[in-house]
């Protein structure tokens, strides 16, 4: 019977330690993919800046697979979209990132400066910084924003 019970004992160590490294296997995928996206982010933008358009898409696209949840990955491939003149295609990545996360002032600050700055829509620009100012009432641009617009 002693003899079973440290059988039993060492399967039953053997199997939380290998439970523990496959969390934490998992862990560090999961940080990995998260920085490799957010790489992908930064080298896009990197790339539109140096005229690199086609590239910056492919990497802000790129970005996107690797964290689908980002806002921010979906704030990098609009601006890649709308600079190869894509602009439905990064209307329909703004309006992502506020189906994503509608309660996130920024989504609908971003919005509001891509439908103010590029896309000529000064009323649906005003609305949605309204949006994002009953979000966040503290964000001292969209005060400015908002004084200028009465």
């Amino acid at each position: 019977m002693n003899e079973r019970n440290t059988a039993e004992t060492t399967l039953f160590e053997n199997s939380i330690r290998w439970l523990l490294v496959s969390v934490f296997s998992l862990i560090l995928l999961l940080n990995v993919i998260l920085w490799y996206s957010s790489h992908l982010e930064r080298s896009s933008l990197e790339s539109a800046e140096m005229g690199e358009r086609a590239v910056a898409l492919h990497k802000a696209e790129a970005a996107v697979r690797y964290n689908p949840f980002s806002v921010s990955a979906r704030f990098v491939l609009a601006g890649a979209q709308r600079r190869l003149g894509r602009e439905v295609a990064a209307r329909n990545s703004l309006q992502k990132a506020i189906d994503m996360q509608p309660d996130n002032y920024l989504t609908w600050t971003q919005m509001a400066l891509y439908e103010r700055d590029y896309w000529n829509e000064p009323e649906s620009a005003r609305n949605h910084f309204g949006k994002a100012y009953t979000l966040n009432p503290q964000d001292l641009m969209l005060n400015e924003v908002l004084k200028l617009n009465e």
